[in-house]
């Protein structure tokens, strides 16, 4: 079970979601926050329940861990739980590394896949409600398991997860949710062009050098994805042969390829404030991986970094996510409008 630092002030109750028939995720909102820690008063909780087939050699330790220790019992300086098995064997645990090989990989195998299932939920809200923040973003709290759903047992021997708070957030009805599930009943997970400028965004202030070269690889990472995703064809071509200039992709080669949503029927490039601050970031880029300039000043790195995200947006529409176009600045929109209205 996985509480997440992510929907703060927010109207979210119980959202329900599934992965397959075998897993299904609730997100509390902060007034239904199960675990109310003092500290994490306004956090979220997420909370992942997966049915796992384990072999009879594990089960009985589970069934030994669930009636508990017998004693404890000391061994030079350190103090063991006596657990006894069904079939009346003894083991002694003072820690994780205490439990048999194939028991400590089953339980390393079960939270390595929540952690995966939660990080792909985190990363597709994070992706359709527009939130910015680190990519690790993770509080372990407790994982549990229970044979009958009913009653449960807390695993009380700590295997060192990650801590990370980030608070932010977000408000969502029915069609959000709806729109969360059918993103992971499709397996799109957020795409890696988005994670790369969350990257980048976070360093604008401490290390703008590697914002700026981030950023502009993943507005060519998107660029290469878009050709992928709407001709399948070419992903050889685009992942092995030497592409042309990013701004001439932008402006002369995505306007001919077969978007999946358009405007009214055309496919435009980005407006011209657009890929001309995304041509300064490329020229920026090359000169602080070729002869190590120093970035930019504040001010041009956000207005670079603000023209790649529209940009990643525009490309998410055209690869048929509809409600990216919600996330492109107004005065974007207003720029390709007026575009469109003197080609119409």
């Amino acid at each position: 079970m996985y509480p997440e630092s992510l929907l703060v002030e927010n109207d979210l109750k119980v959202t329900e979601l599934t992965i397959g028939e075998t897993t299904r995720i609730s997100l509390y909102g902060t007034d239904n926050n199960k675990i109310k820690h003092d500290k994490y008063m306004l956090d979220p909780y997420c909370e992942i329940v997966t049915e796992v087939d384990v072999e009879e050699r594990n089960l009985v330790i589970f069934q030994a861990l669930e009636r508990g220790p017998l004693e404890v019992r000391r061994k030079g300086v350190v103090d063991f739980n006596v657990y006894l098995t069904p079939g009346g064997d003894e083991f002694l645990v003072s820690s994780f590394d205490d439990f048999p090989d194939f028991f400590r990989s089953l339980i390393c195998s079960i939270m390595e896949s929540l952690g995966k299932i939660r990080s792909s939920l985190v990363n597709i809200i994070r992706w359709r409600a527009n939130l910015t923040g680190p990519n690790k973003l993770v509080r372990f709290e407790s994982f549990e398991w229970s044979q009958d759903e009913i009653h449960w047992k807390r695993w009380d021997f700590i295997i060192h997860p990650p801590y990370l708070n980030v608070e932010m957030g977000l408000r969502w009805g029915n069609q959000i949710q709806d729109e969360i599930q059918e993103l992971l009943n499709n397996l799109s997970g957020e795409p890696t062009h988005h994670k790369l400028f969350r990257e980048a965004w976070e360093l604008r202030h401490t290390n703008p050098q590697s914002s700026i070269v981030i950023g502009i690889s993943a507005a060519e990472v998107a660029m290469k994805e878009c050709i992928t995703v709407l001709v399948p064809n070419a992903q050889w071509l685009v992942e092995e042969a030497s592409t042309p200039p990013l701004v001439k992709m932008m402006t002369k080669y995505l306007p001919t390829l077969p978007a999946k949503n358009n405007f009214e029927g055309t496919v435009l490039a980005p407006p011209k404030n657009i890929y001309k601050a995304i041509d300064e970031g490329v020229q920026f880029r090359n000169k602080v991986v070729h002869v190590g300039r120093q970035a930019p000043r504040y001010e041009d790195i956000e207005k670079i970094l603000l023209a790649v995200k529209d940009f990643l947006w525009l490309i998410d529409y055209y690869c048929g996510h509809s409600w990216s176009l919600q996330h492109i600045r107004k005065k974007t929109l207003k720029e390709m409008q007026n575009i469109q209205e003197i080609r119409s």
